[in-house]
């Protein structure tokens, strides 16, 4: 994968957003805020949900799904800064999705209820459980970040954030290992269902909260293979990837996901 710098990361921020101004008036995308758990979901397939457990860039899973193809891309969002600061040259997860994408925009449309709204209700660093859920994002380019998409992904994104462990260590609050698989179970649900709404088919996951939030990728991994072997959620979706850019994380993602009625399946 090409090696890029901060600076680099920044022009390309900037490119984006200058690509936005020009091309904004004629998208389709659009998004909404929502914070109450939404019902249970109907199973929508007669086969169980194919599972990928992969040591990749989300970009360069996205670029190998077939465009015919509905996918959801899970964006691991910040609670307090609107797109995690992409702009400033910074690098993880969901900085790589603003950077590439014109996600950004619909973000800043919540900077009161979302952003500010999690400001005000730290709750020791597990925030809120809002998530802002955008249709047919515009993706532009691959996992080089140099190269353009062809054609451009439209992808439906939902951003959540995670319970931030590094937080609670701060501020010497522990919670117990049961309260944080219940927060992880209530927003894997939550965005499970919205995926399945919006008629996703394939979804682009990861390890959600375990990179500077610091979250056990066991208690994640564990929690996901929870509600993925679920009677509701065992057969919602067709294929599930967890595209993971940390190679201890996706061992462990592996190690877990593979031992429930879902087959792991390998890439060739």
């Amino acid at each position: 994968m090409t090696n890029l710098t901060s600076e680099d990361y920044r022009n390309i921020a900037h490119h984006t957003m200058n690509l936005y101004q020009i091309e904004m008036n004629d998208l389709p995308q659009h998004s909404k805020l929502v914070s109450n758990l939404l019902a249970p979901i109907k199973p929508r397939f007669q086969q169980k949900t194919r599972i990928f457990v992969e040591n990749e860039n989300l970009l360069q899973r996205l670029k190998k799904i077939s465009v015919a193809k509905t996918v959801g891309i899970l964006n691991f969002a910040s609670p307090i800064d609107i797109g995690g600061n992409f702009k400033q040259g910074i690098n993880a997860q969901e900085q790589t999705i603003c950077r590439n994408s014109y996600l950004y925009p619909e973000l800043r449309t919540f900077r009161r209820e979302y952003y500010y709204y999690n400001q005000q209700h730290e709750n020791h660093g597990f925030y809120t459980r809002r998530m802002i859920v955008s249709y047919q994002v515009k993706f532009l380019r691959d996992e080089t970040e140099k190269q353009y998409l062809k054609p451009a992904r439209s992808v439906d994104v939902i951003s959540m954030a995670a319970p931030d462990i590094s937080l609670m260590r701060r501020e010497k609050y522990q919670p117990t290992i049961e309260q944080i698989q219940s927060e992880f179970k209530w927003r894997i649900t939550q965005f499970l269902r919205q995926f399945s709404i919006l008629g996703d088919n394939d979804l682009i996951l990861g390890a959600f909260g375990c990179g500077s939030f610091q979250n056990d990728p066991q208690l994640v991994a564990g929690v996901f293979k929870d509600v993925l072997q679920s009677t509701e959620f065992a057969t919602a979706f067709k294929n599930i990837y967890f595209s993971i850019t940390d190679l201890k994380q996706t061992e462990v993602f592996a190690t877990a996901l593979a031992d429930q009625s879902h087959p792991l399946v390998k890439q060739g």
